[in-house]
Formats: C-alpha cells, structure tokens, sequence
C-alpha cells in the first residue's frame, strides 16, 4: 500500500504540472493564432482550472469505476466552497462582487440540481450529458456577450491580460508552447491514471469504498491548482478573483467534466452519492449565497466556520464510509 501511497501523490503532481503546461501553452498559442484574448481568458483558461477533475473522471469512468468519477467532482465543488473560500476567507475578507451573487451564483445552483436530478435514477445517460454540455456552450456565450460589453465576469480580465503578457513574450516560441502543450495532455494522461489506479488500491486495502476516496483525496487532489491559486490571490488582496474561481470551476465541473465524461461513457452514481454527498454540496451551496447576496461579504468568522465545516465532513465520509459501496 505504501507503493500505491507514493504513486497516488506522484499522479498529483504529474497531474497538476500537465494542467499547468497545457494552460501556459494553448492560451499563448491561440493569442499568437489571432483568437481574442477574450475568448482565450473565457475558454482555455477557465478549462484549465478543471482539466485535473476531467482527465481523472474520463479515466475512472473509462476504467467502469463511477465511483470515482462521480465523487471527483462532487468532493472537488464541496472542497470548493467550504475549504477554498473558506481558507481565503481567513486570509483576507472577501468583498463580493454582486455580478457573483446575482449572475454566476444562480448558474452555480441551477447546475448542481441539474446533476443532482439527473443522477436520480442512478446514472447519468449520453443525452443527460449533451445536455449538461448544451449549458456550458450557453455559460460560455453569455459570458463573452457580458465582457464584450465591458462588463465584469469571473477572473476573465485579470486572466487575459495575463495572457496578452506571456503572448508578447513568446510569439517567437511557437514550438516551445507546442511542446508544453503536448507536455500537459501526457501529464494529465498519465497523471489521470496513476491517481485512479492507486487511489482504488488504497480504498480496497484500507477497507473504504471508491466513493470515499473519490469525495476525499482525489478530490483534494484535483483542486490544488485552485487552491494554489487562491491563496496567491488572498496574498495580493484579489479574494473577490479567487471566489470567482471556484465558483466558475464548480460550473465547469458539472457542466464539462460530467458533460463530457457523460458523452463518452454512461456514468453510474451510487446511492449514497446521490442521498448523501450530493445533498451536502447543494446543501453548502444553498448555505453560502443568501450571504453573499445580502451582506456582500465573508469574512474570517465565517472562513473558519467553513473550514470546520469540511472537516466534519470529510470525518462523516470517512467514518460512515468504510464498508464499500
């Protein structure tokens, strides 16, 4: 198990380097291609931050362990909410933005009752998972209409002018960033599938179902680019971007990596999954906007309520979690 242990942490690491070559590389080459940095900041980037959790799910679900697929995206959107803005919370009170909590927020909620009701019967069919990837084409267009007309959405604009920097810098180095994309996809590849592999070792030999670890440590794992990111945002008094972050991740789980996984393969959901841990995101979800919406602020009571909140719940998992589903 210890040799399983080792390969799971280094499937992360491999896993989150890919994520970030593949991102460096595509948003440099399409703005050295002539697509808008606009599109670039609303498209590549934000696909980025979910490329971990899509390239574990695909592989679990490829592999017939929806499991893992499932519990990957839920875990990482709970992981979200209470660990994330929780942690920026405490290191800075976060201003919301009321685009956040009057635009993207309703979207954030729309899509987690979508996945939780077409989850109802168990499983997540190919047409549930077009549907799931007709929205985010629908997210995608409205955001762009929204920036377009100079309105603020999400981290785009930091994002993109992010990128409008590393495209003057690199438009000589065209097989550079091919080569860090090709670098990315083969982390996220073999990333992917150490993690899955490993991670369901380590379920069967602790005695814990693939749901478990799924919820937990794989998504743990996933969401490090987002809590690397959140943490440097916090340092620089930008919590409001990194709040937009895991919303707009929380979205892009659902919407593509569900959607996309979907239209694969058929995703099976375990009922525990489904009465249980999908509850809880939408739950937190549910919990977290009225105060967006009315106080326009999180502040440091309120991160580390968040804080202990993820941790009853990782413990109730763990806990409630150790025959297998």
């Amino acid at each position: 198990m210890i040799y399983s242990a080792f390969l799971l942490i280094a499937g992360l690491v491999i896993l989150v380097g890919g994520a970030e070559y593949l991102v460096r590389g595509a948003r440099v080459l399409a703005l050295i291609l002539g697509i808008p940095t606009l599109v670039v900041g609303l498209t590549v980037v934000a696909f980025g931050t979910s490329a971990p959790e899509l390239f574990v799910s695909l592989a679990a679900a490829l592999e017939g362990n929806g499991d893992v697929a499932i519990g990957n995206v839920v875990g990482s959107n709970i992981c979200n909410i209470l660990l994330i803005i929780g942690v920026t919370a405490l290191l800075s009170p976060i201003h919301i933005a009321p685009t956040l909590a009057k635009r993207e927020m309703p979207i954030m909620l729309l899509s987690l009752v979508a996945m939780i009701f077409f989850s109802y019967d168990l499983q997540i069919s190919f047409l549930e998972g077009a549907g799931l990837m007709l929205g985010l084409i629908a997210y995608l267009i409205m955001n762009y209409v929204v920036v377009h007309r100079g309105e603020s959405t999400l981290q785009a604009e930091v994002l993109e002018e992010e990128a409008e920097e590393e495209a003057a810098l690199s438009r000589k180095n065209v097989p550079l960033n091919l080569f860090f994309v090709v670098l990315g996809l083969a982390g996220l590849v073999v990333g992917a599938e150490l993690i899955v592999t490993n991670a369901t070792l380590i379920a069967r030999a602790v005695g814990i179902s693939d749901l478990v670890i799924g919820v937990t440590l794989v998504a743990l794992g996933t969401s490090l680019p987002e809590l690397a990111t959140t943490v440097v945002a916090a340092t620089r008094g930008e919590a409001d971007l990194a709040v937009g972050n895991a919303v707009g991740s929380n979205i892009f789980n659902v919407l593509c990596v569900i959607g996309l996984t979907t239209l694969i393969t058929p995703l099976s959901v375990a009922a525990t999954a489904l009465q249980f841990d999908m509850v809880v995101m939408l739950l937190v979800s549910l919990l977290i906007w009225p105060v967006m919406l009315f106080r326009g602020k999180i502040g440091r009571l309120s991160g580390s309520v968040m804080l202990v909140s993820y941790v009853i719940y990782i413990a109730a998992v763990v806990f409630y979690g150790r025959i297998p589903s």
